[in-house]
């Protein structure tokens, strides 16, 4: 018996390879774009003015005093057992970008370590570094509450 089909079966992947190759091409082009816009926000990210809007000498004392106040409450959390020094850490960081944003106007609580390091605050980028390792690792060696006086320091010498 014949068959009724009249049209013969095709080989697989029998169509036009030049779609695979247009379609593999349109790929590589738009992952091309992608790398070159990122590239160019980074760098453009790189030469904003950053617009510093200091406390004035009157409100810097306050300033100073309430997120000294917030160290001491990490200290004591930390001698008395009731935080973790990865916690801790977390806090400290949380607490001088506070502090830095109050006092210049810069919200580095948004900020990278990489953007914090643009901003050319040597003071602010040590201490995040510092914090870096321990307040992501879940054990670290470092010393909390050394690390906590290096901020106090920082705080208490902010002018």
């Amino acid at each position: 018996m014949k068959s009724p089909f009249t049209v013969p079966l095709q080989q697989p992947l029998s169509y036009m390879p030049g779609w695979l190759v247009l379609a593999g091409l349109l790929v590589v082009a738009v992952i091309l774009m992608q790398v070159i816009a990122r590239r160019r926000r980074r760098r453009a990210g790189e030469n904003l003015p950053i617009r510093l809007r200091p406390a004035s000498e009157a409100q810097l004392p306050g300033i100073k005093e309430r997120y000294l106040d917030t160290l001491g409450a990490i200290e004591r959390d930390l001698r008395e057992g009731k935080t973790e020094p990865r916690f801790a850490y977390q806090r400290m960081s949380g607490a001088i970008r506070g502090f830095v944003y109050e006092a210049t106007g810069v919200k580095v609580q948004k900020y990278t370590l990489y953007e914090i390091k643009q901003l050319r605050m040597h003071r602010l980028t040590q201490l995040i570094e510092e914090y870096y390792v321990p307040e992501f690792a879940e054990w670290s060696q470092q010393d909390a509450l050394a690390s906590l006086h290096r901020t106090e320091g920082v705080i208490q010498g902010w002018h």
